[in-house]
């Protein structure tokens, strides 16, 4: 299957962002009692209409993304892969949802300390490339 350039991950918490900066809590991963594989849900910046689309989305009839939304390049995902002590970890899969052709997921090994899960965190949060304010 072939994946766009970049993944859009949406910023619910405003304490995520700071100074302009997105922070590693944005990126971290929630485990699934469902799967076997710790889980980030994110979308696949396929066309320029998925930002509208994940401005506009909503949780609970507010939206969803307050915080805005970061942009992180599928190849940090790879160079992560290939780093000493966290190779094979990751991995990424499109999960469409009802209303989102763009949704998708991160998927980290379910044996995966939750350290080293913060840690993988922090490296995708140095590397995303570009911060889109919520307006």
């Amino acid at each position: 299957m072939n994946y766009p350039d970049n993944f859009l991950r949406g910023i619910s918490d405003k304490t995520w962002v700071s100074d302009g900066a997105v922070l590693a809590a944005a990126f971290y991963f929630t485990q699934q009692n469902t799967v076997d594989q710790w889980e980030q849900s994110i979308c696949w910046e396929d066309d320029d209409s998925v930002v509208p689309l994940m401005k506009s989305q909503k949780r609970d009839s507010e939206v969803q993304f307050k915080a805005g939304i970061a942009r992180v390049p599928l190849n940090s995902i790879n160079y992560i892969n290939k780093l000493p002590n966290y190779r094979g970890l990751l991995s990424y899969e499109r999960k469409q949802l009802e209303g989102n052709p763009y949704h998708g997921n991160l998927l980290l090994n379910k044996d995966t300390s939750k350290q080293k899960m913060k840690l993988v965190a922090a490296v995708i949060a140095v590397h995303y490339s570009d911060y889109i304010s919520p307006q």
